[in-house]
């Protein structure tokens, strides 16, 4: 069991404090010496995330039994921070909000614990790339199936002329069969993505964040030849008044502005702009879906916005 460092005379945690911010490892090092005091871990495992030794934090911290509030919290604000500086980024956001949710504005660790979690916040997205061939799904996802896309211009908060559309197909592969003209193989899709966001807390109450991403879907020639020319049966002119190409490009951008009064209690307000390119050119006569009509429709890039307004509450 550790033992509390406030009997502990050995430990001088002001000097320890004093070298730290001097950038004095070494003197660090000497103050801390091998004890094992509550106090003294907590400051071995600052150090050693100063010299992004954060493998070693988690070892020092994982079993930390001290049950006083103050360093229970530095604690996981120490150890929440390593987890996510080791990829763990789940387990690192979990530790430093509960250290958060105990903290108030003017605490010495209130700063930092706001400093790890946006540092987490953009480690995990910085490097959000994603690549698939044949499994759309790891680009182009919600919590369901790869969605489809399509946008008719002209339309209630669709800003794309009238009379225009945009639309992408989502596929993990084509293939069309010898005897109907293909080549009787698969032919799988590729597919890009890169997403980012940033975090801000204005205050304990107020935070903002920015939000976007963009995803590349395309197909071989092979396969856009061959989904043309299924493509040509449903809507006649390909060649004439139109050009086939489903390759497509879906991005986004947004923002969100969160207000939490008291624990647990959250006012939301997100903005979100969508883009969609389509490979598609010309002008052709089809309807898009019941209960749309056939008409002349010219295929153009799209855009559309959003505003949605949320209140959660968390028992």
């Amino acid at each position: 069991m550790l033992t509390n460092a406030k009997h502990s005379l050995s430990f001088d945690g002001v000097e320890f404090e004093k070298a730290l911010r001097a950038a004095d490892f070494e003197r660090c090092r000497e103050l801390v010496g091998g004890q094992r005091t509550a106090d003294a871990l907590l400051a071995s495992s600052r150090l050693a995330m100063r010299e992004r030794r954060y493998l070693e934090v988690i070892g020092l911290l994982s079993d930390f039994a001290d049950t006083r509030p103050s360093a229970r919290i530095e604690r996981d604000v120490t150890l929440g921070a390593a987890m996510g500086y080791t990829r763990d980024f789940v387990s690192g956001r979990r530790l430093i909000n509960r250290a958060i949710n105990e903290l108030t504005a003017g605490d010495p660790l209130y700063d930092e614990a706001y400093y790890y979690k946006s540092a987490i916040a953009w480690m995990q997205h910085e490097r959000d790339t994603t690549y698939a061939v044949g499994d759309t799904k790891n680009v182009i996802s919600t919590s369901a199936a790869s969605p489809n896309f399509l946008m008719l211009g002209g339309t209630s908060t669709q800003f794309g002329p009238a009379q225009t559309i945009g639309f992408g197909a989502t596929t993990d592969a084509v293939y069309l069969p010898g005897a109907a003209g293909g080549d009787g193989s698969l032919h799988l899709t590729t597919a890009y993505g890169v997403r980012g966001a940033f975090n801000h807390n204005w205050d304990p109450f107020w935070s903002t964040s920015l939000f976007g991403g963009m995803g590349w879907v395309r197909y071989d020639s092979t396969a856009r030849t061959e989904y043309c020319a299924a493509y040509a049966v449903a809507v006649a002119g390909m060649g004439v008044t139109y050009g086939c190409n489903p390759n497509y490009t879906m991005s986004m951008l947004g923002a969100v502005t969160r207000w939490t009064p008291v624990t647990n209690l959250t006012f939301s307000a997100e903005v979100l702009w969508a883009h969609l390119t389509t490979g598609f050119t010309g002008t052709a006569a089809f309807s898009p879906g019941a209960p749309y009509p056939v008409t002349a429709l010219t295929f153009h890039s799209q855009d559309t916005a959003s505003l949605n307004v949320r209140v959660q509450r968390n028992f």
